[in-house]
């Protein structure tokens, strides 16, 4: 309109075109690389699952105290599940490896690449060796790695994980199959930590119970 006034007809005339004109094109060029790489990774990658129930209670126990007395650094449950899937990728040397040329090339450290949603799409944060800090110092650089990738800094990272973890609990998904990030041997699915009755010694106990789907190649 005239002096750039908006008017009814621009509004009507920009809603019949369709929504896709008000969408970002970095926004729409990050989903389109997404959608590719996952397109790639499922048809390429032969994917196997293995699905386990974990008895969460020492987890929020131990998550409990260390809230309590560090309010300034809190530690999620995501936290402890990518610290626990770390931890158990070092005593996995035979899962944290990769073969190229023709060579099977064994890493020493147990990285872990973490999958965060954004309104973009999904984001593959690298994180180095997350179980051998001492906790406060994993939590600082948990939360240094994914601010910094929200805020798009990931760039340049010399960080290959051949594990990555994809956490839905948040959203009380009770369990899902990941497809496995290209570079990866693995990845780990997590639901949400939900009561659940189990048949423990004989009788009938309330645990707190969250489900895990590695899918791995």
């Amino acid at each position: 309109g005239a002096h750039g006034l908006i008017t009814k007809a621009d509004v009507e005339r920009s809603v019949s075109q369709g929504n896709n004109a008000a969408t970002p094109s970095h926004e729409s060029k990050a989903r389109e690389a997404m959608a590719a790489l996952t397109s790639r990774s499922k048809s390429t990658i032969p994917h196997f699952y293995v699905t386990l129930h974990l008895d969460m209670a020492a987890a929020e126990g131990w998550r409990a105290r260390w809230n309590q007395s560090h309010p300034e650094l809190k530690a999620s449950v995501n936290d402890c599940l990518v610290r626990a899937a770390s931890a158990a990728l070092a005593d996995s040397p035979r899962l944290n490896a990769r073969v190229s040329d023709g060579k099977v090339e064994q890493e020493s450290l147990a990285d872990v690449l973490v999958v965060v949603g954004v309104d973009s799409g999904l984001l593959l944060v690298p994180v180095a060796d997350p179980h051998a800090d001492a906790v406060e110092l994993f939590l600082q650089r948990m939360k240094t790695a994914l601010n910094s990738a929200k805020e798009g800094k990931i760039h340049g990272t010399k960080v290959t994980p051949l594990l990555a973890i994809s956490n839905l609990g948040m959203f009380r998904v009770k369990e899902f199959s990941a497809i496995i990030p290209p570079g990866c041997n693995a990845i780990v699915a997590a639901g949400a930590v939900r009561d659940q009755v189990v048949w423990r010694n004989g009788r009938a106990e309330p645990v707190r119970v969250c489900t895990i789907t590695v899918s791995a190649d």
